[in-house]
């Protein structure tokens, strides 16, 4: 009885042993993979990021050079006269240093749209409200709401007046990035289930073993 019992011990040890070193290969691997996606996506977004950039950086010169422009002709001229605040608005934005306006638009799309999108995946909302809708749902729904929390957050932090006009401003670098940030975000959030699978696993593996 007792060497059965010893025999059966053993066993149940192999199986738990063999059981341990299988979560941890199956870890190894998932992190190693995640390691790889990790670092090329992040020179993706890089790359993505630095083009929006400069994208922003001559729309604004090439903005200032045309209000300018258009500020010396009769027509020019009368809008300043019947819309000041509108024309004041549109100072406050050309009169920026547009190298570091540019920077901050980029950033702060780029934030915004990474953590939007990093917390629909997370919250598995992403395969309902990303990915069931169409290139212009997503544009309108997406795009619209994204673009209006970094318009909000730029006034906020720069002071201008009119956000009616910060919006259609910012809609440039959010509009380029917001969906290329869900697809970042995609390779790599976890969605709530698989870090408690995980966890589950890790709590199981250094749970004390019952003989």
């Amino acid at each position: 009885m007792n060497l059965f019992l010893l025999k059966t011990y053993r066993k149940k040890l192999i199986d738990d042993r063999s059981l341990t070193d299988t979560l941890s290969f199956q870890l190894k691997g998932r992190v190693e993979r995640y390691i790889r996606i990790f670092f090329s996506t992040i020179t993706e977004a890089i790359l993505l990021c630095a083009v929006v950039y400069l994208l922003c950086v001559g729309l604004l010169y090439l903005s200032y050079i045309m209000w300018t422009i258009y500020q010396q002709t009769i027509v020019g001229q009368n809008f300043l006269i019947i819309f000041p605040e509108k024309a004041l608005a549109i100072n406050e934005v050309m009169n920026q240093n547009y190298w570091v306006f540019s920077k901050d638009m980029t950033l702060t799309a780029f934030l915004v749209s990474i953590g939007i999108s990093a917390a629909c995946w997370f919250l598995h909302i992403g395969p309902y409200f990303y990915l069931s809708l169409g290139f212009f749902s997503k544009l309108f729904f997406w795009g619209t709401t994204m673009t209006i929390m970094v318009a909000y957050i730029i006034c906020r932090t720069l002071g201008f007046s009119s956000l009616e006009l910060i919006v259609i401003v910012c809609a440039i670098p959010t509009m380029a990035m917001f969906m290329s940030c869900f697809s970042y975000t995609e390779r790599l959030t976890p969605d709530l289930m698989e870090v408690l699978m995980i966890t589950k696993k890790l709590v199981y593996r250094q749970s004390p073993r019952k003989s």
